[in-house]
């Protein structure tokens, strides 16, 4: 699981998401509850535009690990996207709690923040 995440990843980058989305599915069928292809997943979702397959990839991924600061940062967007803005403020007050000093805490804040008048 691990290797074909890798692979999966890689071709992410390189903007190869039919090839990286194949590869991230090798990986859960080798693992169905591998933490880091199901957060790849999520990420390739939501990069597709398919919302609800992002909030599948993510409600799997928080049954088998902690998220870290960038998967709730990236829950918060999702759900923004599907227009529940109480999933994302949920999403946003885990990450605010959980990671008050990271990077993403930081952008959320100026996602959050009301435009300039």
């Amino acid at each position: 699981a691990k290797a074909w995440t890798n692979a999966g990843v890689c071709a992410r980058q390189a903007g190869d998401l039919p090839r990286a989305e194949l590869d991230l599915r090798h990986a859960l069928q080798a693992d169905p509850g591998f933490a880091s292809a199901l957060a790849e997943m999520a990420f390739l979702e939501f990069q597709k535009e398919n919302y609800f397959g992002c909030r599948a990839f993510l409600d799997r991924f928080m049954k088998v690990a902690q998220p870290p600061a960038k998967l709730l940062l990236l829950g918060f967007k999702n759900e923004r996207a599907l227009g529940n803005e109480d999933a994302a403020q949920q999403y946003s007050i885990k990450l605010v709690r959980s990671y008050p000093d990271s990077d993403e805490a930081a952008q959320l804040l100026k996602l959050r923040a009301p435009p300039p008048t």
